[in-house]
């Protein structure tokens, strides 16, 4: 079996974001595989943006295989010192008489990171998700877009050494909204 080129669908707009894209990034090189990762193309600021938009397709064309980082993480000005905190949205329900029922928190990605995903699965491609927060909330467009869902570095890097078979990771488990 042929071993695939991963598209890495990711953030990388500030420091933490960026740590861990090039976290994954060091995974995918020490584990051999080969990889097509965005943030090379250089970002918007310094690069024309049809540029990177156009290589991001040639990417997404050329890649066999999609790992989709599922969270957002904020910037340093909004967050805690230590903590990586995704993305949430807080979603409340009524009963139609002003009486609140639930309150439900997702974890969104990149809205980047989600067209990519859209993109990859209509070419018939597999995505992986991944992420490294506990989260029981997800989106039913992500959560079925994906193949399987992978937590964390020890666990992506565990599954690129042993193959990368789709059928070895779990599909979403959680709550889907």
């Amino acid at each position: 079996m042929q071993q695939p080129t991963f598209y890495l669908a990711a953030p990388f707009f500030n420091p933490i974001q960026l740590s861990v894209v090039e976290k994954v990034e060091t995974i995918f090189a020490l584990t051999g595989i080969s990889f097509i990762s965005p943030r090379l193309y250089g970002t918007v600021k310094d690069t024309d943006p049809s540029a990177i938009i156009s290589k991001n397709h040639e990417g997404l064309a050329s890649a066999s295989m999609m790992l989709a980082w599922l969270e957002y993480p904020l910037g340093e000005f909004e967050r805690h010192a230590d903590a990586i905190y995704p993305l949430k949205a807080s979603v409340g329900y009524t009963d139609g008489f002003g009486h609140y029922l639930q309150q439900t928190v997702l974890h969104l990605p990149d809205t980047g990171v989600a067209f990519e995903m859209g993109n990859f699965v209509a070419q018939g491609k597999p995505v992986i998700g991944f992420h490294l927060n506990d989260f029981n909330q997800l989106n039913v467009m992500l959560s079925h877009t994906c193949a399987g869902i992978i937590k964390g570095f020890d666990h992506l890097t565990k599954w690129l050494q042993r193959g990368c078979v789709t059928s070895e990771v779990e599909p979403w488990r959680g709550n889907i909204t």
